[in-house]
């Protein structure tokens, strides 16, 4: 664990500038998300939940390209300084931060919105794009669906999905594991249907999504019912899993991934020649699903 606990917070919070190196032979990959509260959590959400979540939801970037995370940059406006609340938003970060650098800080006053700037590292040439889905792939995700974006309209949901909203997982593992075998990948975090229409733009590719496969979990089954928790996988978003595609020979190889992180794999779909995204119910007929995930300027 990089040793930040026992610094001031002023200190930790005033580093503004540093210089990062990048080893022979790797490629750098860099993302950058902000999470608005109101609108990406909950405004009643504790500092320690956003501290995590504004690292896991960038480390999820980094795993959608088989990167291994290697520094942050901070952004932070706050509505005014609270040492114990930034002490308690630190200790959410340093959850995720084994191993991870924190480069530079900047605080500023205004409302409370975090953006957090993740670079990492992949072997050159090893990086997975959404742009590398070929036609006759096969489409997978990990984990369930639609348990964050029910936590996220329901205040009241049962602590698990809660969990799975404030506390997502980056796959960071299953993301270096899928290396060589993923031909293209993209986490889900504006929903399934629209973070795959995005793929399948930038493959040039037409995905059909098999609706009955889609993996949902008994406590959303539970709380919502069968069509609403389809829903809930289909179209919210916040789960940060990863939806790939891959040839349908290669199926054999999940099974050291499965091995190494525990994780569960369910195969949902196909590529083929055309573009956009199609829904099809358990006869293979086009369902139509007016809902398509969340939209940032909606």
């Amino acid at each position: 664990m990089t040793a930040y606990p026992d610094r001031d917070i002023q200190a930790i919070f005033g580093m503004c500038a540093s210089a990062t190196t990048v080893e022979a032979g790797y490629e750098r990959i860099m993302t950058l998300d902000t999470l608005v509260a109101g609108v990406h959590f909950p405004v009643e959400t504790t500092a320690l939940d956003i501290g995590y979540k504004s690292v896991a939801v960038n480390l999820s970037d980094l795993a959608a390209m088989g990167a291994e995370p290697r520094w942050l940059y901070l952004s932070l406006s706050i509505p005014e300084w609270d040492t114990q609340w930034l002490q308690s938003f630190w200790q959410g970060m340093l959850e995720l931060m084994s191993d991870i650098r924190l480069a530079a800080v900047v605080v500023y006053r205004g409302e409370l919105t975090v953006s957090v700037e993740a670079h990492g590292t992949v072997p050159a040439g090893e990086a997975i794009l959404r742009s590398g889905a070929q036609i006759n792939d096969a489409v997978y995700v990990t984990g369930t669906l639609g348990d964050a974006g029910y936590g996220l309209q329901q205040p009241d949901a049962d602590l698990y999905l809660l969990h799975r909203l404030n506390r997502p997982t980056p796959r960071i593992e299953t993301g270096i594991c899928l290396r060589g075998i993923a031909h293209a990948m993209i986490d889900i975090s504006d929903g399934l249907l629209a973070d795959l229409g995005h793929l399948a733009q930038a493959s040039s590719v037409s995905i059909q999504i098999e609706q009955e496969r889609v993996p949902v979990s008994p406590n959303l089954l539970q709380c919502a019912g069968s069509e609403q928790a389809l829903q809930y996988a289909l179209s919210s978003g916040d789960d940060y899993e990863l939806c790939f595609t891959m040839p349908v020979e290669k199926e054999d190889l999940l099974a050291a991934c499965t091995a190494s992180t525990g994780l569960r794999f369910t195969r949902i779909g196909t590529v083929s020649a055309g573009k956009g995204v199609q829904l099809l119910d358990h006869n293979g007929s086009p369902v139509t699903n007016t809902t398509r995930g969340y939209d940032h300027f909606a």
